[in-house]
């Protein structure tokens, strides 16, 4: 049925959520410096994800609905970054997303995680 083939890929999508902040303590919790880069990708995957079920249903977003990220509710996103996404004209998935990338990789290219993957010296 319709149902279950939603209801499927809805748990699928929870299962990587679950899968990439798994990935995120797994690379980056070694370090106390890198748990700010851990936390926000959480986040703005997390605010990804309820956007794009939030919109499913071809409504206009309202205030309201904006306010449920904000740091008085969920904490997933602060004013400042519910605007920016407000007045994106593109993709809002896309963008949240392309945030929890630009988060992983400043961790990648912090000294931290080049110390600890870097071959050691000869």
């Amino acid at each position: 049925s319709r149902y279950m083939a939603l209801y499927n890929d809805c748990m699928k999508v929870d299962t990587n959520v679950k899968l990439l902040v798994a990935e995120l303590l797994a690379d980056f919790s070694f370090d106390a410096r890198l748990r700010p880069n851990v936390l926000a990708g959480a986040k703005y995957t997390l605010a990804a994800i309820f956007y794009f079920y939030s919109s499913m249903d071809d409504r206009e977003m309202t205030d309201e609905h904006w306010k449920w990220f904000g740091p008085d509710a969920k904490g997933l996103l602060t004013e400042e970054e519910i605007e920016v996404v407000k007045a994106f004209p593109g993709h809002k998935v896309l963008l949240l997303l392309h945030w929890t990338q630009r988060v992983a990789m400043a961790a990648v290219a912090s000294e931290a995680v080049g110390k600890k993957y870097s071959p050691p010296e000869k």
